[in-house]
Formats: structure tokens, sequence, C-alpha cells
């Protein structure tokens, strides 16, 4: 799912890009080659006509803002990639409760086999564990800091 989102963000860079260069270049048949390289009649025609701050094309701020959601995007994959080969880590089984990896749901859960006290409840919400109703459980994005912070809550050493 992100490589397809970065794929279009990348697309769009690149007709951003390709589009104020044209715009840039000006002359005749202007809207022709606007029209030629995918964008709408209307947009083509609206692109051209300077906005409040008298800039033609697309904003410097739309690209620098694309440009930075490409780069979390990159980011972000590449976290995933370095978290799918970190190896699992087993259950961790305790009185009445149980941690857990969820690799598929990249999740952390923590699982009671009693309601846990209010003070427990308390401790889960303030470390970043929230109440998951479909899972039966208490959860927090998979990540070392959950896990340590799963460990800590349930007093694990």
């Amino acid at each position: 799912k992100l490589r397809e989102k970065l794929a279009g963000l990348e697309a769009d860079q690149a007709r951003m890009v390709v589009v104020n260069r044209e715009i840039r270049k000006g002359g005749a048949g202007l809207q022709e080659r606007l029209i030629g390289l995918g964008l709408p009649a209307l947009v083509a025609d609206s692109i051209v006509m300077p906005d409040f701050a008298r800039r033609v094309g697309f904003p410097d701020y739309r690209l620098k803002n694309n440009g930075a959601e490409i780069r979390r995007t990159q980011k972000r994959i590449a976290e995933l990639l370095a978290s799918a080969q970190e190896p699992e880590r087993e259950p961790i089984v305790g009185d009445g409760w149980r941690i857990a990896e969820d690799r598929d749901d990249n999740r952390i859960a923590i699982t009671f086999a009693a309601i846990p006290s209010h003070n427990q409840r308390d401790r889960l919400k303030s470390h970043g564990f929230r109440w998951s109703p479909t899972r039966v459980a208490w959860v927090r994005q998979r990540n070392n800091a959950a896990w340590a912070a799963a460990r800590y809550v349930m007093g694990v050493k």
C-alpha cells in the first residue's frame, strides 16, 4: 500500500516539475502542451493564471510538501522492512495476563483473564495502550518502546 502511495507521489512530483518547466518556457501553444502533459483543460487554464501572490504553475510549497511526504513515506517503508527482519519475540505469560506480538496487525497486545483493576487500566493508558474490543486486548503499535512499556506495566524484569 505504501509503495503504491510512493509511486503516486513521485509521479505527481515529476508532473508538477515538468508543468512548471513548460510554464517557465512560455510561448505559443502553452495550453496545448500542458494538456499534452495530461492536465485537464480547466486545470491547464487555471494554472497559468496568477494567484493572489502572482505565482503561476504549481506553487513551491506544493512541491516542497510533496517532497517531504515522499521522504516520510520512504522512511516508513524502510522502517517496516527493518521491522519485518527482526525475530519475533516469544510471548510473556504471567498470572492472568499475556503479552504477545501480532506481526500481522503490527501491534503488541496484552490480554487479561479478567478485567484488570482501575489502577492497572490507568497504567496501561498512561503508557500508550488502548483497549481494542475487536482483539479483546490492550494494544499499542509494535516497536521496541511498546515492548519495553508492556514489560514495565506488567512488572516484568
